[in-house]
C-alpha cells in the first residue's frame, strides 16, 4: 500500500500524531494492521481520536480488499448472445434435459451461451 502516514493523518486533522507515527515506524504497510491497543501505544490518548483512526484504518482495510477482489458483473451487463446461437444451446440443453429443465437451468445455458464472449484472463463473479 502507498499510503502516505502523515498526509493520511492531516487529511483527518490528527497531524499531533504524525511525529509518534513515523518515530515507531508506522507506514502504509503497518498502518491497515493497528488495533485500538496500538494506537493506545502510539500515544492516542483521546478516544475520540482513537475512534476517528479506527474507522479510517477500517475504511483502507475495505479499499485494499475491494482492489484485490475481482470484479463483479450483473448477469444483465452480459451482452446477449446472437439470436441463431442462444437457442440451438437452449434446445439441446433443454432436449437432453426436458423434465429437469427449470429456471435456473435455462439461466445456467444462458450462462454458458453468454460465456463465450469474456476473455479468458477475466476472474468473474456473477449474482
Amino acid at each position: 500500500m502507498s499510503t502516505n502516514v502523515a498526509d493520511w493523518l492531516q487529511g483527518l486533522g490528527l497531524q499531533q500524531y504524525a511525529a509518534a507515527f513515523a518515530e515507531n515506524d508506522i507506514d502504509g504497510d503497518v498502518l491497515p494492521e493497528l488495533t485500538a491497543d496500538d494506537l493506545s501505544g502510539l500515544g492516542v490518548a483521546s478516544i475520540g481520536h482513537r475512534r476517528r483512526l479506527l474507522a479510517a484504518i477500517a475504511a483502507l482495510r475495505e479499499d485494499a480488499r475491494q482492489a484485490a477482489a475481482p470484479p463483479r458483473i450483473h448477469a444483465k451487463h452480459l451482452p446477449k448472445p446472437a439470436r441463431s446461437e442462444a437457442p440451438l444451446l437452449c434446445g439441446r440443453f433443454r432436449s437432453r434435459h426436458r423434465a429437469k429443465s427449470s429456471p435456473s437451468t435455462r439461466c445456467l445455458s444462458r450462462s454458458l451461451a453468454l460465456s463465450r464472449f469474456l476473455p479468458v484472463s477475466t476472474p468473474l463473479q456473477v449474482f
